[in-house]
This record gives C-alpha cells, sequence and structure tokens, in this order.
C-alpha cells in the first residue's frame, strides 16, 4: 500500500510517491514523439513507423513553419533516377565585310556582314549532383520505450502541428536539404542562400559555339567600294543560357532539434540519426558511407541504399559543376550584289541558315545544403560493396541524466 500504517512514515511515503510521479511523467516526456521522422538503413519501415507518400522519391526540404510542411515541387524521382534539364541560348555572332567593285542589284547568293543574333538549346545534361536513396520513416504513435538523446535533429511529418514538446525548431536548416558529413563536427551551411518555400531555384550559363560559312565567288573584281559582303570564314557566337531550374524534386518537412534532458537513445534497428550539436552517442558512429550526398526519400519500386549521380561533396565543398553541349541556328541574310556568280573574285561569305556546336560555361545549381552528422549504430552496419572510405571513431560523450 502506498500509504503507511505508521505516522512517522507518512513524509516518507508522501516522498515516494512523489519521486514515483516524477519518474512517470519523465518517462512520458522522453517519450519519442509522434510524427518523428528519420532514415533507416533497412529496406521497409519497422513497427510502429510508415512512410510519408508525399515525400518519396524527393530530396527534403528543412522548414521550421509547420504551416508550409508537406508542400512538394516537381515530379518524385523514379529508382535511381538522375534527371536531366536543359536552357534555352541566345547569342550573337559579328561577320566581317569584304569589299567587291559592283553595285547593289541583284545577285541574293551572299551573305550580308553585320552582327546577328543565335537562337539554340543547352541540351539536356545532369547537374553532377549526389545522391542516395534511403527509406524515410515517421513514428506513427508516440512509443515511451523509443528516444532520441539531447541535440538529435529530426523531421517530423506533415500531420504534425508543430514541434514537440522540449523540442524546437532548427534554425539553422530552415531552407536546406541536410546532407551527411564526413566527422561530428558540428553543422555547416553552403554559401548560398536558402531557399523560399516552394522556390524552384534557377542557375545559368554562358556560351561558346562556332560554325564556318559557305564561299560563293562573283564574276567581277575583289575591291572599292561595296562593303556590303561578308567574308568567308569560321566565326565564333558568344552568348548566354536562359536561368532555367535543375528539375530536383523535394517536400518540405518541419525539422526540429530535442532538447530532452538525457543522452540516452533507443531506437529501432537501422534507424540513423542527425545530431550536430553533441556529435554520435555511444555504439553510434558517422554513417560514412552517404557522407556528402543528397538524400532522396525511397521511391516506389525503389532501391533501399542505391547511389546514384555524382561523387560526394568533400566537406567544405560546394555543390559539383556541370556544363551542356550547346546548339543552334544563326541565319545571315543576303546582300544585293550588281555581279553574276562566278569567277573571280570569291571568298565571299553564301547567304542562309548555319548550324552552330559549342558548349556552355561550368557552373553549380545552387540547391542549398546543411551538411551535419548522420549517426548510425555501429552493430547495425551492414558493409558496402564498395566502400569509400573510413574516418576514425571520434569518442562521444558516455550516456547521462543532465
Amino acid at each position: 500500500s502506498w500509504i503507511s500504517r505508521d505516522p512517522g512514515s507518512h513524509f516518507d511515503s508522501i516522498s515516494m510517491k512523489a519521486a514515483c510521479l516524477c519518474l512517470l511523467l519523465a518517462t512520458a516526456a522522453l517519450a519519442l514523439p509522434q510524427g518523428f521522422t528519420t532514415y533507416f538503413s533497412t529496406p521497409t519501415c519497422p513497427p510502429g513507423f510508415r512512410e510519408i507518400p508525399e515525400t518519396k522519391g524527393r530530396v527534403i526540404v528543412s522548414v521550421d513553419d509547420p504551416s508550409i510542411a508537406g508542400l512538394t515541387l516537381g515530379v518524385p524521382l523514379k529508382n535511381g533516377e538522375d534527371r536531366p534539364h536543359s536552357h534555352v541560348t541566345k547569342g550573337s555572332t559579328s561577320i566581317d565585310t569584304q569589299h567587291v567593285a559592283a553595285d547593289s542589284c541583284c545577285n541574293k547568293e551572299g551573305a550580308l556582314h553585320g552582327t546577328y543574333t543565335s537562337s539554340g538549346t543547352a541540351e539536356n545534361n545532369t547537374s553532377d549532383m549526389p545522391y542516395t536513396q534511403l527509406i524515410l520513416c515517421a513514428a506513427t504513435a508516440a512509443n515511451a520505450s523509443l528516444e532520441v538523446p539531447y541535440g538529435t535533429v529530426s523531421y517530423y511529418s506533415p500531420d504534425v502541428s508543430g514541434c514537440p514538446t522540449n523540442w524546437t525548431g532548427y534554425a539553422p536548416a530552415n531552407g536546406r536539404a541536410l546532407v551527411p558529413g564526413y566527422d561530428a563536427a558540428g553543422p555547416v551551411p553552403s554559401d548560398t542562400p536558402a531557399l523560399a518555400s516552394m522556390e524552384d531555384r534557377v542557375h545559368n550559363h554562358t556560351t561558346y559555339a562556332t560554325f564556318s560559312t559557305s564561299q560563293v565567288s562573283y564574276a567581277g573584281i575583289d575591291g572599292c567600294c561595296n562593303n556590303d559582303p561578308a567574308r568567308a570564314a569560321t566565326y565564333s557566337i558568344h552568348g548566354d543560357a536562359a536561368p532555367a531550374s535543375s528539375n530536383i524534386p523535394y517536400a518540405q518537412l518541419l525539422t526540429c532539434l530535442s532538447k530532452e534532458r538525457s543522452f540516452d537513445i533507443e531506437l529501432p534497428h537501422g534507424a540513423m540519426i542527425f545530431s550536430p550539436l553533441v556529435g554520435c552517442p555511444d555504439g553510434w558512429d558517422v554513417a560514412t558511407t552517404v557522407s556528402g550526398r543528397f538524400l532522396v526519400s525511397l521511391p516506389y519500386q525503389g532501391q533501399p541504399g542505391l547511389s546514384f549521380g555524382g561523387s560526394s561533396i568533400p566537406a567544405g565543398a560546394t555543390l559539383p559543376l556541370h556544363g551542356h553541349r550547346v546548339s543552334g541556328t544563326v541565319t545571315l541574310p543576303p546582300s544585293d550584289i550588281g555581279l553574276a556568280s562566278g569567277c573571280c573574285a570569291g571568298g565571299y561569305a553564301g547567304a542562309g541558315d548555319y548550324t552552330f556546336e559549342g558548349a556552355s560555361s561550368q557552373a553549380t545549381i545552387d540547391f542549398p545544403f546543411l551538411m551535419l552528422p548522420l549517426c548510425e549504430k555501429i552493430a547495425d552496419r551492414q558493409h558496402p560493396a564498395h566502400p569509400r572510405h573510413h574516418i576514425p571513431h571520434v569518442p562521444h560523450r558516455a550516456h547521462s541524466r543532465v
């Protein structure tokens, strides 16, 4: 019985009840909250967790406003899809003059000298972004048998109205994708501004191309004083690729930081957690196989753990560069020359449409990210077929109540 029959032990009984009540409250407070969402190295979500359909095939962008969580941009990626993009290009070229001794009229075979615009395409190419697809799972209900330590950063499912008690919005991640880091160091943001809600950020390139004209001759002589004809030669075209999206689909999820006064952790097999403040818990280490890679919520019929796209982003580096093959047409209008075609005034450019080929400058896609440690339980590790590297274990603080 909680009530002692010994009057002298009355306060001891009350103290015992208070201690037990505090213990129960603490246990309830430390329960893993409903909606807690993280990546798993397993092919399916564990019992008590579910996938979030609107995230599948998408990169996750963190937000600190629950009213915009769950919004999506673009068409989801398919299994291992490294989606390309293209640009419309515009350019200009200056065509030199070559004199001829003739009046204007009426041979239109030759081109008119001058400056002309071109139109074309920076053809489909990928952004060389590094991706790994992992299953993303959300807790369907609060679970008192599970907990995460102080400093854990977690997504929350869109059905949650805000960060739970003892959690707070993680401002450094707002408008950025969380990219696993290489060690237990704190968060490192990319050097570009965060995305606005549902922003489809664009990028552009400069372009360079060349083309060679055909040659025509006139039955006359070179020289003064008609300056209209164009000189046959190889010419360059300088221009720009219009700003365009990189076609990277994403979903916005509320992202919160745990302030629970505990360093204990208990999660299902295969769970992975972001831990930027205190490093990985004891028995956990940095998940180096996904370091420097954008995580994609497992697409429908996707292969868990599949890496594709470019090489991992080195620590402290920017996103990889990419470029495009450029092609298109430029039209040289005719000049009127009062000579027949033939010998012996030659070296004039022919009028008409010309195709050109070239390349764009190298550029990044400017997709803002925050690099921070992603931890996995050492006992859960599955050795990859092609390990990238090994990072020595960094000692972490022992589990304790604070």
